[in-house]
């Protein structure tokens, strides 16, 4: 009897082991026959060609195409990359340079082709000093680099805008100026101003980086226009105050040094205008005051004669177009006793250059407009 119950028992427990088996294995042949099915069916998307990248240089100013796979299955056909703009010269078309920066180039190309045949003619030379002005500030606003533009027209060389701070110091030297400064900006330039101003510690580096950037840029044009002899340039500047007005969009700085000059200790002052945001930073003046040196270094060169200037390098003789072309002006003998020349930026000063009719047929006389205007009056004077 016990041996028939355990008979009955291992029938049942085989049976019930295969029924299991058999449903494992009927549930994998469905598994396979699916996964066959869809591989039948259903055709996978290759991956997308790898996009080539141009090694060429860029211009900042061209459109930059990119292309983007959706995440789809679906195969997609990827755009070639568009074919790389080329910068126009005189005679395409305006829309493959900013259309502004384009007309600037033309009216610059037409005044200068006017000048090649009336090389006298004054408006048309102010024309085109505006027009390469403009162009400048243009192409830096578009950040168009200069052999991008093209062949038609060319920089100004006696430049008086404003230039950019590229170097990494000279950016944080103003970042770190513009970020501790408290000073209130003020809505407009009053005249006068000396309630305003802010002071400076003249140790501070902002002080000696507009100072030799203002001593720098006068260097220049006194070098290419009337005094070749490095030897005799401004050197050995020494800040001796600094002062600034503020205003929302601008700064203006006024500073005094102490320098040497064709040998002779002196007293300058210069005037500098910063953009606030970037720094950039533009000359107003520059100027020899008539005043004694607080120092006497005892290694200053004895005095000299006078330096024989030369002439401008168009060789004009009117006071007016020397000044316009420059920036520079004949000091006075008789105050400043070494003689040479002060900067006052022709774009920006509101003086006139008349000719002094003396002996000295080279001798130009700075005279100021002194009629001082209202006091709401948006005015930047050139002197204080």
């Amino acid at each position: 009897m016990v041996s028939t119950r355990r008979s009955v028992l291992n029938n049942t427990s085989l049976s019930s082991s295969v029924r299991t088996l058999v449903v494992i294995l009927y549930t994998y042949g469905l598994w396979l026959f699916g996964f066959a099915y869809l591989c039948m069916h259903v055709k996978v998307a290759a991956p997308p060609e790898k996009l080539k990248v141009s090694t060429r240089r860029r211009s900042r100013t061209k459109r930059r195409v990119t292309n983007t796979l959706p995440s789809s299955s679906r195969p997609v056909k990827v755009a070639p990359p568009q074919k790389e703009l080329e910068v126009s010269t005189i005679s395409t078309t305006p829309s493959e340079i900013p259309k502004d920066l384009y007309d600037l180039i033309q009216n610059a190309a037409k005044a200068r082709e006017f000048l090649n045949r009336n090389p006298d003619n004054r408006s048309a030379k102010r024309k085109l000093e505006d027009y390469e002005l403009m162009i400048h500030i243009d192409s830096v606003f578009y950040r168009c680099d200069t052999d991008e533009l093209p062949d038609d027209w060319r920089y100004s060389p006696n430049y008086h805008g404003s230039y950019p701070m590229n170097d990494g110091y000279a950016k944080d030297v103003w970042d770190e100026f513009r970020m501790k400064d408290t000073a209130e900006a003020r809505d407009h330039l009053f005249y006068p101003i000396d309630e305003f101003l802010n002071m400076v510690d003249k140790d501070h580096k902002v002080v000696d980086l507009l100072g030799r950037f203002a001593v720098d840029t006068f260097n220049r044009s006194c070098q290419m226009y009337v005094n070749k002899d490095e030897a005799n340039q401004v050197s050995v500047a020494e800040f001796m105050e600094c002062k600034f007005f503020k205003l929302p969009e601008t700064y203006i700085f006024y500073m005094t040094m102490e320098a040497i000059e064709q040998g002779i200790p002196g007293v300058y002052e210069t005037k500098v205008q910063c953009d606030t945001e970037d720094g950039e930073m533009t000359l107003l003046n520059f100027k020899l005051m008539d005043r004694e040196p607080k120092w006497n270094r005892p290694w200053v060169k004895p005095r000299e004669l006078e330096v024989e200037y030369e002439t401008v390098q168009d060789g004009s003789s009117d006071p007016q177009d020397f000044y316009e072309l420059t920036g520079l002006v004949h000091r006075d003998r008789e105050e400043t006793k070494g003689g040479g020349f002060n900067y006052h930026n022709p774009i920006y000063s509101t003086h006139r250059i008349i000719c002094n009719l003396s002996e000295d047929k080279k001798s130009m006389d700075f005279v100021p407009n002194v009629s001082q205007p209202p006091l709401a009056t948006k005015t930047i004077p050139m002197d204080r």
